[in-house]
Parts: structure tokens; C-alpha cells; sequence
């Protein structure tokens, strides 16, 4: 499989969504799915309840409050790295979870109450198990047929 089409990313939002509710017991409002690269990215809006976004606004609380969902999010990461791999036909490779803070900032408080949840995949790859990075390796090589001279070196 490999490709994340529009249904893959619809079935991703919908599990984060759901996953995020059983870790918390809030939903989060809207979930945003989007790939950079072999980077999954999805944005949690509103995945806070209204008192945590309040406990946030105290620099200690909010440390403490991103170390708590840091914890949900790694107990829970096994399952959603297999349902990832399920949806999209890649294994994940490593994992990110930040909350957004006012200043923009992926450090402490969650005061805009946005997490953002970034999985690392394994690179795409086409049927016979190549990489796409080593599919065009490949056929630039194989087009190279020894008479082309390379450009002089600027000194």
C-alpha cells in the first residue's frame, strides 16, 4: 500500500480522535492529518478541557500538565503506531508529541490547547519492496551510460 490517499487520512483523523478521547475522555474538536516527506503529522484542536488550558496558564502547571499527556501519549503509542501501519502500509519509525504553547513554541504551556503528534514512517515504498529514493537511484544510473562528461569543478 504505502500511499495516504484522502480515505487513509479520514480514517487516521477519526482514530486520533478516538484515541485521544479514550486517553482523556475529551475529544478533541477537529483533527488535522497531513505528510511532510515520510513525516505523518496530525494536529489535535482543542484536545485540552477548559481546565487544563487554565492550569496552563501557570508556567509549573503547564510543565507538569505536558509531562501527564506526554505519558497518555506513550502508553498508548504502541496501539497507534499499529493502527497507523494498518491504515497506511508503513511502519512507524520514531514519534514526536508537543502541546502548541501561546508563543508558538512546542516547550511549555498548552494555553491554545492544540497537540501536535508527529510519527516518523518508513520510507515509501513501491511492490517489489524498493524505495522510491532507490527506484530513481536506480534508473538515474542506468541511464548514465558512461559518455557523459561531467560539468568542470568551479575553484
Amino acid at each position: 500500500m504505502g500511499i495516504i490517499d484522502r480515505d487513509c487520512m479520514k480514517q487516521l483523523a477519526d482514530f486520533a480522535g478516538v484515541q485521544q478521547q479514550m486517553r482523556t475522555g475529551h475529544p478533541p474538536k477537529q483533527v488535522d492529518i497531513a505528510m511532510a516527506g515520510n513525516a505523518l503529522v496530525m494536529v489535535l484542536h482543542d484536545a485540552l478541557t477548559a481546565g487544563e488550558q487554565n492550569l496552563s496558564k501557570d508556567p509549573t502547571a503547564a510543565i507538569q500538565l505536558q509531562a501527564f499527556h506526554r505519558e497518555l501519549f506513550l502508553s498508548s503509542s504502541n496501539r497507534t503506531e499499529e493502527e497507523i501501519a494498518r491504515i497506511t502500509g508503513r511502519s512507524v519509525l520514531e514519534t514526536v508529541n508537543e502541546i502548541e504553547t501561546a508563543s508558538k513554541s512546542l516547550v511549555y504551556a498548552p494555553a491554545t490547547g492544540v497537540m501536535i503528534q508527529v510519527y516518523m514512517l518508513t520510507p515509501e515504498s513501491n511492490p517489489d519492496g524498493d524505495t522510491l529514493r532507490n527506484k530513481l537511484d536506480s534508473i538515474e544510473r542506468a541511464e548514465d551510460d558512461g559518455l557523459r562528461v561531467p560539468p568542470p569543478k568551479d575553484h
